[in-house]
């Protein structure tokens, strides 16, 4: 039996071509623990950049990074919280109320470009927003007028699942992201998102807490109004909280469906924090392939981030599935349009960004400035992404996200059709992956963009199988220590969405009269955050690191008792 098993990889080889051989050699490479993760900043991050670099050369691909070269450095701060001296505590009503972070709340803070890595503060007005939504072109509003200045916000996850909004596909307004980007915008201290269930926040706790318990990342650039607190609060603590304030956390969950919500007074909250400060920098990778001089500074970009996770508590995160696949569909691509031969017109960018797993960061840098292709600074016309691919079987469909959101589709169906596949839209639309890879950095500038996932009826397979293998992904692997290369998977599932994203770039490049846009149901909320005068001297006053209001316990209803501390 050993020994079957080990000749099972080279069988599994044997049968492919030269760019599903290429691909799996790709996903190999940068999912080897050698490289720990690929964290941002780190050598297997700068290990990960240069074979990429390398590849792209290999292929024939132009430089289109900074001085010529296949790199754009991306200057980053990451602050990862000091476990054991982060305090967290809630005065509501006659109640005292804390937790344990990783198991309760997860935390970390915008940082400030000269300031000390710690946050403190002192009995903060605590203020449920609902789901924290401003919509007016949607005649939504979670604020009523109120001022947020100098509190922290309570919110829910996702967006209200009633008209106006679409129970069945969430808009950027339900994206956690956004929440923090709309208490910025109005001056709030802080922002603690509601992990209410997994179906609304589309992953588990376990999730949240690995990506906000580890370091958190931000461009050098401060935010405008800086957060001296964002973060996530676990069911059960959001549940004592809207206990101890005389009602529940499914009154508060319905109230927030109603038009007419208005913000609740929650109570008080106290928190301080150390964090350990990582100034670095990571690199977006570039190369293109050019198109005539008149519209060379035209690009169709498609992007595969090369960045992972890292290590973490002695663990390596290899992100093999996400998205050592994505990069090797991203170089494929390349391949193939080269190896067509066809005369391009417009350019195609070809893109592995960094710090995608800790925000998008590297496309966003690259998509708020665009560098030059030849003599010009690029334009974007279209963005796709390739993140998490098809490892598992050929299927007879694909699922694009963004489908019905621009101009596109019309395309995207003439190339389906000619390659005998059903084109699908999201399959999984509540959980927002729309707006969870880098072809987003650019659709929030108004470049229409999609990301090419892959379908669920599989060839030669039951029904139950996408359900079987996808779920299973993402329950036990998905941003896990468990994602990792295994042999036995299949490259010809990768080749399928390659060879969809080539019929759809060679139509973009070759005709310079297609002229795209995204349908204006479909814009996003403003990249703008308004500065807000001397707010933030009120949220970073010094506060006490043992905090405690001196009232009753909630959970054991003992005035002054050892659990709060």
């Amino acid at each position: 039996m050993a020994q079957s098993n080990a000749k099972r990889p080279r069988l599994v080889e044997e049968a492919e071509g030269p760019i599903e051989r290429q691909m799996r050699q790709v996903v190999r490479f940068l999912a080897d623990d050698s490289l720990k993760g690929r964290q941002p900043g780190t050598a297997g991050e700068e290990v990960a950049a240069a074979f990429v670099a390398s590849k792209m050369e290999e292929l024939g691909c132009a430089p289109a990074g900074e001085e010529g070269s296949y790199f754009q450095t991306v200057r980053m701060v990451g602050l990862t919280a000091v476990r054991n001296s982060s305090k967290m505590a809630f005065e509501v009503q006659n109640f005292q109320l804390t937790g344990r972070f990783g198991d309760d709340y997860v935390h970390s803070m915008d940082h400030l470009a000269d300031a000390e890595p710690e946050c403190a503060f002192e009995g903060l007005d605590l203020v449920f927003v609902g789901h924290g939504v401003s919509a007016p072109g949607l005649g939504w509003d979670d604020f009523k007028g109120q001022d947020m200045s100098s509190k922290v916000l309570l919110v829910l996850i996702s967006q209200p699942p009633v008209e106006p909004f679409s129970k069945d596909d969430m808009t950027y307004y339900g994206r956690w992201t956004y929440k923090f980007e709309e208490a910025r915008r109005r001056g709030a201290a802080g922002c603690l998102i509601i992990h209410f269930s997994d179906e609304f926040a589309g992953y588990p706790w376990s999730v949240t807490r690995t990506g906000y318990s580890g370091e958190k990342v931000a461009l050098e650039k401060p935010q405008a109004n800086p957060l001296a607190l964002h973060g996530w609060l676990q069911h059960d603590l959001a549940s004592k909280l809207a206990v101890a304030s005389g009602t529940t956390l499914d009154n508060w969950v319905q109230q927030a469906r109603q038009k007419d919500f208005q913000p609740v007074a929650v109570g008080r909250v106290s928190h301080s924090s150390l964090y350990e400060k990582r100034c670095f920098s990571g690199r977006n990778v570039l190369g293109f392939l050019p198109g005539e001089e008149a519209h060379r500074h035209e690009a169709v970009v498609i992007a595969g981030h090369h960045d992972h996770l890292g290590e973490r508590e002695g663990e390596i995160y290899n992100g093999a599935v996400d998205n050592c696949t994505g990069v090797a569909m991203m170089l494929a691509t390349a391949r193939r349009l080269i190896e067509s031969g066809m005369q391009l017109k417009r350019s195609v960018l070809l893109m592995a960004p960094t710090a995608e797993e800790c925000g998008l960061l590297g496309s966003d840098f690259y998509a708020a400035e665009p560098l030059m292709l030849g003599q010009r600074q690029a334009k974007p016309i279209a963005a796709f992404a390739f993140d998490v691919g098809n490892v598992w079987g050929k299927t007879r469909d694909i699922s694009v996200l963004g489908l019905g959101k621009s101009t596109l589709d019309p395309l995207l169906n003439e190339v389906a059709a000619a390659q005998g596949l059903t084109l699908v839209p999201d399959l999984q639309p509540k959980m927002g992956l729309f707006f969870r890879s880098d072809h987003w950095s650019f659709v929030r500038r108004g470049v229409p963009g999609c990301w090419f996932f892959f379908g669920r009826d599989f060839i030669g397979k039951p029904s139950s199988y996408y359900e079987e293998v996808v779920g299973r992904y993402i329950q036990s692997e998905y941003h896990k220590p468990a994602d990792i290369y295994h042999p036995h998977w299949t490259m010809s599932g990768l080749l399928s969405q390659v060879d969809f994203t080539v019929g759809v770039a060679q139509i973009l490049a070759t005709r310079t009269d297609i002229l795209l846009a995204m349908k204006p149901e479909t814009a996003s909320p403003s990249l703008e955050i308004p500065e807000i005068p001397a707010s933030f001297a009120f949220r970073r006053r010094p506060g006490k690191r043992g905090i405690s209001f001196g009232l009753r316990c909630f959970d054991c209803k003992i005035e002054g008792c050892v659990c709060f501390l």
